[in-house]
Formats: C-alpha cells, structure tokens, sequence
C-alpha cells in the first residue's frame, strides 16, 4: 500500500529503526523534460549482501510544481511519481510524503512487485525532492 501524508520538515528514519541497518538518503533535483524510467528500488542482488534489500522508500516532495497560477486555477507543472500497477499518480506538492514497500510484508526477503514506479517528465519549473531508502538488517547465525 502507498501512503500519503501531509508533513512538512519531518524525517521518518525513525520509524522502523528495529529492522534497518542502513539509511540512504538523497536529494534530488528535476529540470524541465528530465524523469527517471520505471523501474522497483528492491535490488536482487543484495539479498544476501549487507546491508540487505532495500525494505522501504520514503519520498518527501520539497517543493510544488506547478504550471499554471493565472487563470485562477492550479495546473499541474508535471513530474509526477507514478504507480502503474497500482493505478496511482502523486503529484509533486510541497510537504508531500510518499512511502512505500520493496518487500512483502509477510517475506520480506520477496520483492513486492506492485511498487514499480517512475518520476514522470516534470513540464514546468524544478521538481525538488528528498528520498530515504531503509535497509534491511540481517541476522546471522
């Protein structure tokens, strides 16, 4: 399931602190005609790796990308995160959190295949925005 949250200067690293290793975070920035190709954060190959397979995502939008503000309404300006599988398209707005899974919830070693997603082509302005990606914690025997 993704989430949706209106939260403003909130880091959510915190929240599931018991079952990550690891926390990448990163910022960044999209200019008119850039979008970044569908694709799912679960990366195969670090399964049995450490830190682990990337467990969640949380995507917060630092800014609004907007079109048009004269006519008296709000268009948007593009470069939204869209979900294919699941039918959902978020826009950019600032404050806006999205969190999602890479992983089943009851195997967590299993990708979750409904949260492929891709940054739609921003068409006005600059599309900022900040990721955190939770890895997994593995335990060893």
């Amino acid at each position: 399931m993704v989430c949706l949250f209106g939260v403003v200067n909130h880091s959510f690293s915190f929240l599931f602190f018991f079952v990550v290793a690891f926390v990448i975070v990163s910022v960044n920035r999209y200019e008119i005609g850039e979008k970044y190709v569908q694709h799912h954060d679960y990366l195969h190959h670090q399964l049995h790796r450490d830190p682990g397979v990337r467990m969640l995502t949380v995507y917060m939008y630092l800014n609004d990308v907007v079109s048009d503000t004269t006519s008296g309404s709000t268009t948007t300006g593009g470069g939204d995160t869209h979900f294919h599988d699941l039918g959902l398209s978020v826009q950019p707005k600032r404050g806006r959190v999205v969190i999602w899974p890479s992983v089943l919830d009851h195997n967590t070693s299993q990708i979750d295949a409904r949260t492929h997603h891709e940054a739609l082509p921003v068409e006005q302005g600059t599309k900022y925005g900040k990721y955190e990606l939770l890895l997994q914690l593995h335990t060893y025997e």
